[in-house]
């Protein structure tokens, strides 16, 4: 039987648990874990129970507190992992019971029967073997359990142990036969001799503070600042008193001769062991497998956890693009929607125009008022008007009449318009102008007397032309006779136009009662 203490002091049953839960170097395989089993605890599972544990140790103050004790007295500043195995010889294999009965029993005399614990057995070695893993901090009374002896308790149980199963271990036999013959000291006890012999050495080969500093440390000891004086630390990072294992010498003699050592030239105690203790630690191979374990978790989880935002950032980009696309297709489908209903009811609104173009006819009204307006303007002249007045006064009639009917047609086939495109001015507007509407000036209409007083006008400025000319020819033989002559046309050309200027007021008259009793019926209609 050989047990091994592999860590005291220890802070993190997380990691110890890491480390025994799973296969060495690989962190997410356990195929070595054997059994396991909790005790003090309400679980059977390993890492709830390493998490009870650990909260322990966190609240022990607290749990002291509640158990009626006292909160006063230095603070400890190691944790409450307490981790230690059991190996059998090679080919010596024992049952789960007999394995689990010398965990309970190993931590019997170790003093931690009532404190937490759980078992780990491994099966990755020839030999059988088991971890215990114990919180040193008390569950009820949140104490911390000092186990300055407990390599050699533990030695005494493996020698018990041996006997009983008829085993036997010479080098353990013969150092526990050497530890009862010196009538077993205790370590402390020869630590502290051996710190008098050494301080009182140095104190009588020194003359003042720095010799006796010197001296110190030839012997191994190093001079530093205490709470209240002077101490040493000793090459274990053990802090000494040096009033109590100089040999008689007191304090005041003590401090007199330190006298010329300014104290904060010196390094600090705590601190000082502190550090010693950190150089002197061993190498301890599970301790450094169980932060590689630790590193390799905390490094997984991370690496998951990044992977796990990338992927969720990812997914975010994807779903936001795929929501920008789907919005951009729907408003280009709208779009397209909406320009081929536009189109379509383009289309509608050039058919129902044309059909209202083709009703009124207004191609054809322009075509007769254009061909009205040539025969009305080969008529035109002032001999035509005078002489050729029946056809003058047809081809003036159908002039107006073609005017009239291209106004009235054109006025309808605005008024569908302004329906057909919902009285919007500019939609009509733009369709006035493309159908050559907007830009249509007004027609000046005249009637028959409008055109006779035009003659009759140009033909008095004509008669006023010759008088004054006649007035000029002073050498004309028969001015009387001439003037008589042109007066008796004059007279005789004045009654003409008197009755065709009657006629024609009569007939603008009749005219005008038609066009009105059309309009009436228009109205109407």
């Amino acid at each position: 039987m050989v047990p091994k203490i592999n860590s005291r002091g220890g802070r993190s049953f997380k990691g110890i648990t890491a480390y025994l839960m799973h296969d060495s170097g690989r962190a997410q395989t356990n195929e070595r874990v054997e059994w396991t089993m909790t005790g003090n605890l309400y679980t059977d599972d390993v890492f709830k129970a390493a998490g009870v544990m650990s909260w322990t140790d966190f609240n022990a103050e607290d749990i002291k507190i509640a158990a009626g004790g006292s909160s006063a007295g230095r603070k400890t500043e190691k944790g409450g992992v307490y981790h230690y195995s059991l190996s059998w010889a090679h080919g010596e294999k024992k049952g789960e019971e007999h394995q689990r009965s010398v965990a309970v029993a190993t931590l019997e005399r170790l003093g931690l029967s009532e404190h937490q614990y759980y078992v780990v057995a491994h099966n990755e070695t020839e030999h059988d073997h088991i971890h215990i893993v114990a919180n040193l901090t008390h569950p009820e009374t949140g104490k911390r359990a000092d186990l300055p002896l407990d390599k050699r308790a533990l030695q005494e149980w493996a020698l018990e142990y041996e006997r009983e199963h008829g085993l036997h271990c010479t080098n353990r036999e013969a150092n526990a036969e050497l530890r009862k013959q010196n009538n077993a000291k205790t370590y402390a006890q020869t630590q502290k001799e051996r710190h008098g012999v050494q301080a009182t050495r140095a104190y009588e080969a020194s003359d003042d503070g720095k010799s006796f500093k010197n001296a110190l440390e030839l012997e191994g000891l190093r001079l530093a600042r205490g709470r209240r004086s002077c101490v040493a630390v000793d090459e274990q990072g053990n802090i000494i008193n040096l009033s109590r294992v100089i040999e008689d010498r007191k304090t005041v003699e003590i401090k007199a001769k330190l006298k010329d050592i300014d104290l904060r030239t010196l390094p600090d105690a705590d601190e000082l062991a502190e550090q010693i203790k950190l150089d002197s630690t061993p190498y301890d191979r599970e301790a450094a497998e169980v932060e590689q374990q630790n590193n390799l978790a905390e490094a997984a989880i991370v690496a998951a956890k990044e992977k796990a935002e990338l992927e969720d950032i990812q997914d975010k980009k994807l779903a936001t693009q795929r929501a920008i696309d789907k919005i951009t297709a729907e408003n280009k489908a709208k779009r397209m929607a909406k320009d081929v209903e536009a189109r379509r009811r383009e289309r509608q609104i050039q058919e129902r125009i044309e059909e209202s173009k083709k009703l009124h006819d207004i191609d054809g009204c322009r075509q007769r008022l254009a061909e009205a307006q040539a025969e009305t303007k080969a008529l035109n002249g002032v001999w035509a008007r005078l002489f050729k007045r029946e056809q003058f006064e047809a081809a003036l009639d159908n002039l107006q009449n073609r005017e009239k009917q291209l106004a009235n047609q054109t006025a309808r086939f605005e008024a569908d318009i302004r329906g057909i495109v919902k009285h919007k001015e500019w939609a009509v507007a733009h369709e006035l102008e493309r159908h050559g509407i907007a830009e249509r000036k007004s027609v000046e209409y005249k009637t028959p007397l409008d055109h006779f007083n035009k003659a009759a006008a140009d033909h008095e400025g004509s008669k006023q032309r010759r008088i004054r000319e006649a007035e000029e020819q002073k050498a004309v033989e028969t001015p009387q006779k001439t003037e008589h002559i042109f007066d008796m046309k004059d007279e005789e050309t004045a009654a003409r136009y008197d009755r065709i200027a009657a006629r024609l007021q009569a007939r603008d008259e009749e005219r005008d009662i038609e066009q009105s009793r059309e309009e009436d019926q228009g109205l109407e209609r």
